[in-house]
């Protein structure tokens, strides 16, 4: 089983297939590797691609500390540097949604490009929204449309594929929630 040993912690990783551009799926909240299986097999046949768990879910460790959006997104940027993956397309579910426009913030030379899939609430660090003002490439938020789609007819049809006939696994594997914030 593939694991890069990363910030202290292992974590675990699926990659298969070759060919440009690479692409990363960092699962949301609670999802292991397994959360984007039907994109990660349709696209192995024609892109490298790999899928991760975070820290604290799936086969990854799970200490008691280290979920923030910075710390995870440092644990993605040293998950890419330990297994030489260069340039990918970081496609991020929820929680990787947040985590993948971090990582276009902080590691602006390790993305090719960012898909975000339904993410989180996005209340980036005050340094975010300062990169990408400064950016060259700056920030771009685009919805496609049913008739637009044509240009991205694979993608879309994976996506589709994925919503309607989803086998999303998030919960069964996994293993830590995140502390509880008391209340008084």
């Amino acid at each position: 089983m593939p694991y890069a040993e990363v910030n202290g912690v292992r974590l675990y990783y699926d990659r298969a297939g070759s060919g440009e551009p690479e692409l990363l799926f960092v699962p949301g909240w609670c999802c292991d590797h397994t959360a984007f299986e039907p994109q990660f097999d349709y696209f192995r046949n024609s892109h490298a691609v790999t899928a991760l768990d975070l820290r604290g879910v799936g086969k990854s460790d799970g200490p008691e500390e280290g979920y923030s959006i910075p710390e995870l997104t440092d644990d993605v940027a040293a998950l890419c540097a330990e297994v030489g993956i260069e340039k990918p397309v970081v496609v991020g579910h929820s929680l990787g949604g947040m985590i993948a426009v971090e990582l276009g913030a902080r590691y602006s030379s390790l993305p090719r490009a960012l898909v975000l899939v339904d993410p989180g609430p996005i209340d980036p660090l005050p340094d975010t929204p300062r990169f990408f003002a400064a950016s060259q490439i700056g920030l771009r938020v685009r919805t496609a449309r049913r008739s637009a789609a044509t240009t991205f007819t694979t993608w879309v049809r994976a996506m589709r594929d994925w919503r309607v006939g989803s086998s999303i696994t998030c919960a069964p594997s996994h293993r830590r929630s995140p502390p509880r914030s008391s209340t008084a």
